[in-house]
């Protein structure tokens, strides 16, 4: 997967944030128009891993991304497609 990131809850419930290598392109490109100074720094700010980019922004650009959660009950992991 191109980018992922846990992101963990004040219930201890674990999700992953992620965006297919298909749609990189797209990614890279909205990532770029967010962080336009990190971008002209160099062409491969992201795999920097120091910035972060919400869902919200995800859908506002219509990139897809699947959402994957684990939670203290269940250790089984359960992709949703976004």
């Amino acid at each position: 997967m191109l980018a992922c990131v846990p992101v963990c809850g004040a219930l201890r419930v674990q999700m992953w944030y992620c965006v297919s290598p298909k749609h990189k392109d797209k990614f890279e490109r909205m990532a770029s128009s967010l962080f336009p100074q990190q971008a002209q720094a160099c062409q491969a700010f992201i795999r920097h891993k120091d910035i972060l980019v919400s869902p919200s922004q995800l859908r506002a650009h219509s990139v897809p991304y699947m959402q994957v959660s684990a939670g203290l009950v269940s250790s089984q992991l359960e992709p949703r497609l976004r």
